[in-house]
């Protein structure tokens, strides 16, 4: 969870993948208000650090194709476009593209 002075404005979560258990995937969002302040940004720096602390190899991270604010954030963290994957997502009845992001760590 993120919190500002212990408010709940965010979740941020890494899941340990089970074909390759040195490898993550990264998820994250927070409240609207909160958004491009800075908040996600310090919350993803402290997950990538986390994660080279406990060996991981890489990350990964799927985003709605077209939500350019979390394409910037994560190619500003070094996550590099890996490939988008059509009509993958369905929220609400409505069928997205998804774009994947992945990151090498250098432990």
């Amino acid at each position: 969870m993120v919190y500002l002075d212990q408010s709940q404005i965010g979740l941020i979560s890494l899941k340990v993948l089970a074909r390759d258990p040195q490898q993550g995937e990264v998820g994250f969002i927070l409240a609207p208000v909160f958004q491009g302040k800075g908040f996600a940004k310090l919350a993803l720096l402290a997950l990538i650090h986390f994660s080279q602390a406990l060996d991981f190899k890489s990350l990964t991270a799927w985003v709605t194709a077209g939500n350019l604010a979390s394409e910037a954030l994560l190619k500003r963290s070094g996550f590099r476009f890996e490939r988008r994957l059509k009509n993958s997502l369905v929220i609400n009845g409505t069928t997205y593209d998804v774009s994947g992001f992945k990151l090498e760590l250098n432990n």
